[in-house]
């Protein structure tokens, strides 16, 4: 087994991030999973950005001042991105962002249409990241609170680590993927935690391995994922930025669809991002098995980017009855 003995700390730029605090709830079974893929989003504002001239986005909320955090920070690492993996677009009509959409498997995706003299243009992005496991997995189940659901098992040929890391009270099991991109698929029983929360604590639980240790275990068994989610991205509209003739141009559509998928081969996420910029005038043993059997963090990570390809909360709702 391929153990890292050691984890060497990196500077991460994450000094000022604190892990949130666990969110306390008496109702977690009913509690809807949740996903952060940030960077269609990311992808299609750069697009539009670059369209018009423009270089300094200017918030209007808090969860805007959080994202363009994660914003100028993060924007460089739109070049790990292969061409193929993440795609952006602007138009000038709705109907050629919902062709871009449908071309790239998310027809039903849809803004609302306007008038080509309205000042207004449509941006869009589309990520499709697919992660093989080194050996495929078999099939598996895990129980929980009296329910069977369908699990994946990866075996030692896997190669998967497992960590103990500050601030994670659980153990870590860090996936190893094909291909020499650096990625890995992470996860860990954790607490419910949403929106930005999970993002930060996303990207900690990426920097907390650079000093992890590893801890004895074997072999992993996680439920199997198939999830859909449409976030609400309301937050983002009514971000602004000046073109290069310096007038203001607002965000005002936002929408984004989430896929999250994890089976015996490996695991994909799908996210697309679409939006409309407006002109405003002043107008088992002896191996030893960790077997995550409640609600779990899950990260994609790629090798050298601070912000995770995709992050998710995943309740009892996205896993595979069995």
């Amino acid at each position: 087994m391929n153990l890292e003995p050691q984890r060497k700390t990196k500077e991460s730029g994450l000094s000022g991030l604190r892990l949130p605090l666990l969110e306390q709830t008496l109702h977690i079974e009913t509690l809807k999973s949740q996903t952060v893929m940030p960077w269609p989003a990311m992808s299609a504002l750069q697009r539009a950005a670059e369209h018009l001239g423009g270089s300094v986005w200017k918030a209007k909320n808090k969860n805007q001042e959080r994202w363009l955090t994660h914003y100028h920070a993060s924007v460089s690492g739109l070049n790990a991105f292969d061409a193929r993996e993440l795609v952006s677009e602007w138009a000038t009509s709705a109907e050629k962002i919902h062709e871009f959409l449908a071309t790239r498997g998310f027809p039903a995706l849809r803004l609302q249409p306007w008038s080509e003299s309205e000042g207004r243009f449509g941006i869009a992005a589309v990520q499709e990241t697919s992660l093989a496991w080194l050996e495929a997995g078999s099939a598996a189940f895990v129980e929980h609170r009296g329910r069977t659901f369908k699990a994946v098992h990866l075996t030692k040929r896997a190669q998967v680590r497992f960590w103990h890391a500050r601030g994670f009270p659980n153990v870590i099991a860090e996936i190893p993927v094909v291909g020499d991109t650096g990625d890995t698929v992470i996860v860990t029983e954790h607490p419910v935690v949403r929106g930005f929360d999970l993002l930060d604590t996303a990207m900690l639980l990426g920097v907390a391995l650079n000093s992890a240790t590893p801890t004895n275990y074997d072999e992993v068994i996680l439920p199997m994922i198939s999830l859909v989610r449409r976030p609400n991205m309301g937050w983002l509209q009514g971000i602004e930025l000046n073109d290069r003739a310096g007038r203001p141009w607002e965000l005002v559509q936002a929408i984004q669809e989430d896929r999250l998928t994890i089976d015996l081969r490996g695991a994909k996420a799908e996210s697309a991002f679409a939006g409309a910029m407006q002109l405003r005038v002043s107008f088992k043993p002896p191996v030893s098995i960790l077997q995550i059997e409640g609600p779990m963090l899950c990260v994609l990570k790629r090798r050298g980017v601070t912000l995770p390809l995709a992050a998710a909360w995943l309740n009892t709702d996205s896993w595979l009855s069995a």
